[in-house]
């Protein structure tokens, strides 16, 4: 019974320590630099939320932007840990900082921003394993010839 118990409480303790090494190896989402305005001040406001309450980019598992009137995505990838991105309704000017989430990225919200066609194909290739709803190849906007 000693032998069990000694067990679990080493292996809480060796759980605790990986958490503290994950928060200690990951930057403060205060300290955190975008591009747009808009961005960071989605995120900031994202991670208070009385919800979340998040304090390091790494616990960012998940991010609701729609309608923030973000233009530049430049600097998302400081949340390494993203699974989940909702970017309705904004002016993107290039999704190509998404490919350095794609790893982990699962799904992507894009309903009612204006994507060209070219831009989606380029953003499958970016983010190969991501689900992208509001944009397909039946609702893009066709390039110009």
């Amino acid at each position: 019974m000693r032998l069990k118990s000694t067990a679990l409480v080493a292996g809480l303790l060796a759980s605790l320590s990986a958490v503290a090494h994950a928060e200690s190896q990951s930057p403060l989402l205060k300290d955190l630099k975008f591009a747009d305005p808009a961005l960071a001040e989605c995120v900031n406001a994202w991670a208070n939320e009385d919800i979340n309450l998040y304090t390091y980019a790494h616990e960012v598992k998940e991010l609701a932007c729609a309608h923030s009137g973000i233009q530049n995505l430049d600097g998302i990838e400081q949340l390494p840990e993203l699974l989940a991105l909702d970017l309705s309704h904004n002016p993107i000017s290039s999704y190509q900082p998404l490919g350095l989430l794609k790893q982990r990225l699962g799904f992507l919200w894009l309903w009612g921003n204006d994507i060209r066609c070219s831009e989606l194909v380029t953003l499958r290739k970016l983010v190969p394993f991501a689900w992208i709803g509001g944009a397909s190849l039946e609702t893009c906007v066709a390039d110009e010839q």
